[in-house]
């Protein structure tokens, strides 16, 4: 296996970097499932904020790791089984490391910025960007942070399916996405989202 140390290693610390070590004391957790946000929460929420470099540092760890190790064909044939287990394992490890939070009891961290990075770096954009809309639709439409995985995990795998994208990328994006409402399900926490909190009712 082959391995490209100078874009292998500054990936490696692009995907892994906790994300609750990246916000600042101002930020607070929002929650559809909370009365004391619930009205105004909507209209206020930023998705530009939820870590606005979220989506960049998840795109760029993650594409310079294709490069580093390398994975840059959709082939079965021509990849390294060694380095694409490693690819997926690391983008699990560095999803799971942005949930954790002690901002609250009982939350976890909805890496929805992070996984939007990892959506455009392991498909075409028109497709990724497909599913998120129709995440975005069903988070509003079912007022709750899983719904946005769900939807987008559902609308990519099919979306997929129907074109005969490659598995070796679609594969580990839809697994990816649904690893949030385990996580949520797992665990008994809650997923919830960074928000101002000059911004946030009380």
């Amino acid at each position: 296996m082959i391995i490209e140390w100078f874009l292998f290693l500054p990936a490696v610390l692009l995907l892994l970097f906790p994300g609750d070590r990246l916000m600042g004391p101002q930020v607070e957790l929002f929650n559809f499932d909370r009365g004391n946000n619930r009205s105004a929460g909507q209209n206020r929420l930023r998705w530009v904020y939820v870590r606005w470099l979220e989506p960049l540092r998840a795109f760029g760890g993650a594409f310079a790791l294709k490069l580093s190790l390398p994975l840059t064909t959709d082939l079965w044939r021509y990849v390294s089984v060694e380095a694409y287990w490693l690819f997926v394992v690391l983008l699990l490890v560095g999803l799971i490391a942005q949930m954790p939070t002690g901002r609250e009891e009982g939350a976890l961290l909805a890496p929805v910025g992070y996984m939007i990075g990892l959506l455009f770096a392991l498909l075409p954009w028109p497709m990724a960007a497909v599913g998120i809309v129709s995440g975005v639709t069903g988070l509003f439409a079912f007022r709750l942070l899983p719904g946005f995985f769900g939807f987008t995990g559902a609308v990519v795998g099919l979306v997929g399916l129907l074109f005969k994208f490659p598995p070796m990328w679609l594969i580990p994006a839809v697994g990816l996405l649904f690893v949030p409402v385990f996580a949520g399900l797992l665990t008994g926490r809650t997923l919830e989202s960074p928000l101002p909190a000059d911004t946030k009712t009380t």
